[in-house]
C-alpha cells in the first residue's frame, strides 16, 4: 500500500497542525521518511483539501493499523453498496474481495473502494433515496474527475432533489475543511497541486505512474502519440460517450442500465484515472454477468453472445495486467471500456425493441 504513506502522513501533519507541508513537495518528502524510514518511495498528496476532516482519524492510528482499517471500512462500505438487495450477497462480496481492481487498490492503498462506493451507491439510491445519492455523490467530489459525467445525467434527467444534495454535500464539505483548516490549503491546493497534476499529465512518458493510468489520453500517449493526439483522443472519447449514452438513454429507462452507462462513460472521458479507481467499474462488470448467472439458474437462456463475455472478462482480469501491457505498448483498458459501453447500449435498444 504504498500509496496509503500519503494519506496517513497527511492525516499527521494535519493533527500536528502541519497542514502547509502538505503542499511543500520536499518538505513532505522528508516528513515521510522521518515517520515510514529513508526507504519510503516519493509521493504527494493531491487530493483537495475538502477531503483531510473526514480522513484525520487516520493519524490517530499506527501506520498498519490505520492502513487495515482503511482498507477494511472502505471495501465494507463498497461492497454494501454493490451487493445490497442482489442475490447471494455474501458470495457476491467475496469475489468482490478477491477481484483483480480490489486486489490493485489494496496494493496501492487508495481509496478505489470508498470512490467505488460513492459512485456505485449514489446510482443505485437515485430513485429510492434521492436525497441519499446526493450526499453520496458529493462526497465523491474528492475524486473531482468521476463527477462530470453524473453531474450531466443529473441534470439530464432532471433529478434536481439529488443535484441540489449534491451541490449542497460539497458546500459542507468545503465550509468544514475551511473552518478547521483555514482558506489557505484551499489556495495552495489550486496554485500548487492542481499544476503538479498537470505536469504528471503532460511529462515525459516513462514515468511509471503513467502505466497505471487507465484513460484514452494516456493510451494514446504509451502508444507513441504527442500531447495534442492525446488531449484530441479526449475529445473523440467525450463524443463517442456523449453519443452512445445518449442513444442509450433514449433506448430504454431502465436505471439499472443507465446507472452501468454512467459508470462505463466517467471512465472514458477524464485523463487523471489510475488502475485504483477501477473498482466501481469492475462492480458493473461483476453484477452484470451475476445478473446473467442468476437468470441462467432460473432456465432462463443467456443474452450473452462470446465478444461480448470476452470483454467482461477482460475488464475483470486486466487491472491485473494493466502496467505490463502498457510497457509492451498495449494500452487496452479505455478500449475494453469503450467495448463495454457500446454493449450496454445494445442491450438497452434490444430491451427497447423487446418492449414494443
Amino acid at each position: 500500500g504504498e500509496d496509503f504513506a500519503c494519506w496517513w502522513t497527511t492525516a499527521r501533519l494535519v493533527l500536528s497542525g502541519q497542514i502547509m507541508t502538505v503542499f511543500d513537495f520536499h518538505a513532505y518528502h522528508h516528513v515521510q521518511e522521518t515517520l515510514l524510514g529513508a526507504g519510503v518511495e516519493n509521493k504527494e498528496w493531491l487530493y483537495p483539501p475538502h477531503i483531510l476532516p473526514w480522513i484525520i482519524w487516520l493519524g490517530l492510528l499506527p501506520y498498519l493499523v490505520a492502513f487495515a482499517a482503511w482498507m477494511s471500512l472502505t471495501f465494507a462500505a463498497y461492497a454494501f453498496a454493490v451487493a445490497y438487495k442482489r442475490p447471494r450477497p455474501l458470495l457476491l462480496t467475496l469475489i468482490l474481495a478477491l477481484s483483480p481492481s480490489s486486489i490493485a487498490n489494496i496494493e496501492a492503498g487508495q481509496a478505489g473502494f470508498l470512490s467505488g462506493a460513492c459512485l456505485i451507491g449514489g446510482l443505485r439510491l437515485l430513485d429510492y433515496a434521492p436525497t441519499a445519492a446526493g450526499i453520496l455523490i458529493g462526497f465523491m467530489s474528492f475524486k473531482p474527475p468521476l463527477g462530470p459525467v453524473l453531474f450531466l445525467v443529473l441534470i439530464a434527467e432532471r433529478r434536481w432533489k439529488t443535484f441540489m444534495a449534491a451541490g449542497a454535500t460539497v458546500i459542507v464539505m468545503i465550509a468544514i475543511s475551511i473552518a478547521l483548516l483555514g482558506v489557505t490549503p484551499w489556495l495552495a491546493y489550486f496554485a500548487i497541486t492542481t499544476h503538479a497534476q498537470q505536469i504528471m499529465l503532460n511529462a515525459k512518458l516513462g514515468q511509471f505512474y503513467q502505466y497505471m493510468m487507465v484513460s484514452p489520453f494516456m493510451a494514446v500517449r504509451i502508444l507513441g502519440g504527442s500531447l495534442t493526439a492525446g488531449y484530441a483522443a479526449t475529445v473523440l472519447a467525450i463524443i463517442f460517450v456523449a453519443e452512445t449514452m445518449g442513444a442509450g438513454f433514449k433506448s430504454t429507462n431502465s436505471p439499472r442500465l443507465r446507472a452501468d452507462m454512467t459508470v462505463s462513460g466517467t471512465f472514458l472521458i477524464f485523463p487523471y484515472l489510475f488502475i485504483y479507481d477501477t473498482p466501481a467499474l469492475s462492480a458493473v462488470v461483476l453484477t452484470t454477468a451475476w445478473s446473467e448467472i442468476m437468470r441462467e439458474q432460473n432456465g432462463v437462456a443467456r443474452d450473452f453472445r462470446p465478444w461480448q463475455a470476452a470483454v467482461l472478462l477482460a475488464l475483470w482480469l486486466l487491472p491485473l495486467g494493466i502496467v505490463p501491457l502498457a510497457k509492451s505498448g498495449l494500452p487496452i483498458y479505455p478500449l475494453a471500456t469503450g467495448a463495454l459501453l457500446f454493449m450496454q447500449v445494445l442491450w438497452a435498444k434490444r430491451i427497447s425493441q423487446t418492449r414494443r
